[in-house]
């Protein structure tokens, strides 16, 4: 051997020592990094345990003041058992926050939660503004889910923490439903933000157990799929039913003990939450456990590579070990592309396919053949095929809306990013990326309708009427129209139930809301708010007008009904307010109509038009 070969494999042999040692040091941090990793997520998961609870003993603080502000005074002890538990654990987390800093605003939280108990001992405001005061405080506090979700985890970590924040904004939901309803039993007149605050909570809860793919534990899978058919879930159903149809029974029930009853709910959620939270708690400290008994390995096994390495290197064998490792990543570069679940396309600055994944081939349901070469410059759809040609302008476009495949005719949702391809700082191309969205598409316009239409009769339930009535009738006081409200309760609907049972009334209230679509207008707004009661808004021109329509839903809905030689009849009792006559308030003229109707009421199977005191 030379010198000058002696010297040049020494030079080679103090660059992979050096190499190997810079490697060691590195993996080194790596695995001190992976520790810290380890006992932050373990100090996020302390965190959101501490935010857990005070989410939950502020809920029973929430529903206790609301009740102590509706008239029961002799549960202002528990008050006070609540905030201490409330002020504990927010301790604990203001300790973690000076320790880590994890959030800026924990400082106005507690003044504002300060403040809203001060204002709400000296009842200077209306009790349902303090209610969606503390609703507000909760969801800042529930939001704090987001700070150790977005921070350096694990992906199936990350996935947990997000199935457990959804967890807790259900257990917010079952909180709303067990303030508000507990508060309003022995309430005459009921206001449009508690409807909104029940129906809202009821809904979501009832939804919840329908959505798939959160990560979960197979003790909370299981919790989670069954119970619909739960105690938990009956109990649910039987309060709203007897708020809904305003069943008598709801007016016997103890708010005290209403309470105590719907809190079973809320445990039911909060016990998921610490099982999931200390399943995750054992998994890290397991996990930190580990990373300490292999750390003596680690770094023997690193000695040993760097050894086997200088070896490798000076028998000249580096090249082989790099073009594997070469291959090695550029065949887990293809899995990974082939098997992604998001469709991936990449074309070249001519707007031709080259590349498109599985995913991207079954969305738009065409053959590799068929999509690879593809001219995008041909596409129909203008909108997309503009953000496609922008990327070779460095820009990044998104698409959401309706796609129809020119190769294959599939109609769908799509989702899609657009984004320009570059390689040292040129563009070579462009990527898309796409998602099939149909489906969820579908899922999110059945929870809108669900928020605004009545379960049974699947007509608009109270808040979609207000909200059309107000539209229609700002279009009404333009254009000088008159319009009704026509308030309509059904006489002995109550004798229909206690007689033949419930779903015969049901039925009866089907039969109804098909009368009134039959009989009126397609302009007209028809809404279930409640019970046997429907109101109509119409357009009319002559007072004998609204005296037909009356008439005509009189004579169709009459029926007669025997039972043990008894008879008794269906009649409708119709309370009617004119607009602008009367009032150019929706809210007014509701009420008018309301008056109206209870008068009918008296007589019943009769029509009445509220008449003002002036009149």
């Amino acid at each position: 051997m030379t010198f000058k070969t002696k010297i040049t494999h020494s030079i080679i042999i103090i660059l992979i020592l050096s190499g190997i040692l810079i490697i060691s040091i590195n993996s080194l941090f790596q695995i001190k990094n992976e520790q810290n990793m380890l006992n932050h997520m373990k100090d996020s998961v302390y965190l959101i345990k501490n935010i857990s609870s005070v989410v939950f003993y502020l809920q029973k603080e929430r529903g206790m003041v609301n009740m102590y502000l509706n008239g029961e005074k002799n549960i202002y002890s528990d008050i006070e058992k609540e905030r201490n538990l409330v002020d504990t654990h927010f301790q604990i987390i203001k300790d973690l926050n000076n320790k880590n800093h994890y959030f800026d605003n924990l400082g106005e939280i507690e003044s504002k939660l300060k403040s809203l108990r001060k204002v709400s001992e000296e009842k200077k405001v209306e009790y349902i503004y303090i209610f969606d005061e503390y609703t507000k405080l909760i969801n800042e506090l529930i939001d704090y889910y987001d700070y150790p979700i977005k921070q350096k985890t694990t992906a199936e970590t990350g996935k947990l923490l997000t199935s457990i924040y959804y967890l807790e904004k259900i257990k917010e939901y079952a909180g709303e439903f067990r303030g508000i309803y507990s508060s309003i039993i022995k309430k005459q007149n009921i206001s449009e933000k508690e409807y909104f605050f029940l129906d809202k909570s009821f809904y979501n809860i009832i939804e919840f157990s329908k959505f798939k793919g959160f990560s979960y534990t197979e003790y909370t899978y299981k919790k989670v799929s069954t119970f619909p058919e739960s105690e938990y879930y009956k109990k649910l159903l039987y309060y709203y039913e007897l708020f809904e149809n305003k069943s008598p029974k709801l007016y016997q029930l103890n708010p005290k003990e209403t309470f105590e009853n719907l809190t079973s709910i809320v445990d039911f959620f909060q016990n998921i939450i610490n099982h999931e939270l200390s399943k995750l708690e054992v998994k890290i400290n397991m996990e930190l456990k580990d990373k300490k008994n292999v750390l003596f390995i680690d770094i023997f096994s690193l000695i040993f590579s760097g050894i086997l390495f200088i070896y490798i290197t000076i028998n000249y064998y580096s090249l082989i070990k790099l073009k594997n490792e070469l291959n090695k990543s550029l065949g887990m570069f293809q899995t990974i592309f082939e098997n992604s679940p998001i469709g991936i396309i990449i074309f070249d600055t001519n707007l031709n396919v080259s590349i498109a994944n599985n995913a991207a081939l079954k969305i738009l349901d065409v053959s590799k053949e068929q999509l690879i070469g593809l001219d995008l410059n041909t596409l129909p759809h203008n909108i997309i095929k503009n953000m496609i040609k922008d990327t070779l302008k460095n820009k990044l476009s998104y698409y959401e809306g309706e796609y129809n495949s020119s190769i294959s005719g599939k109609n769908i949702i799509l989702r899609a990013t657009f984004a320009p391809l570059k390689k040292d700082h040129f563009i070579i191309g462009g990527i898309a990326i796409i998602e099939d969205y149909t489906q969820k598409k579908i899922m999110e316009d059945k929870l809108k309708h669900l928020a605004t239409h009545d379960l049974l009769t699947g007509l608009p339930n109270r808040t979609l009427f207000f909200e059309n009535s107000k539209n229609l009738l700002s279009l009404g006081k333009r254009n000088n129209l008159k319009y009704a409200i026509m308030f309509i309760d059904i006489d002995n609907f109550k004798k229909v139930n206690d007689t033949f049972g419930h779903e015969k009334g049901d039925e009866l209230l089907k039969h109804m809301a098909k009368i009134l679509k039959e009989t009126l207008r397609s302009s007209d707004i028809i809404s279930r708010f409640g019970g046997d009661e429907f109101v109509i808004l119409t357009q009319y021109k002559n007072i004998k007008d609204i005296y037909t329509i009356t008439q005509k839903l009189n004579h169709k809905m009459s029926k007669k009904f025997e039972k043990n030689g008894g008879f008794f009849s269906i009649s409708l009792s119709i309370g009617v307010s004119l607009f602008p006559e009367h009032s150019e308030d929706i809210d007014d003229l509701i009420r008018y109509a309301d008056i109206a109707m209870y008068e009918a009421k008296k007589v019943k199977n009769t029509t009445i038009i509220y008449k003002t005191t002036s009149s």
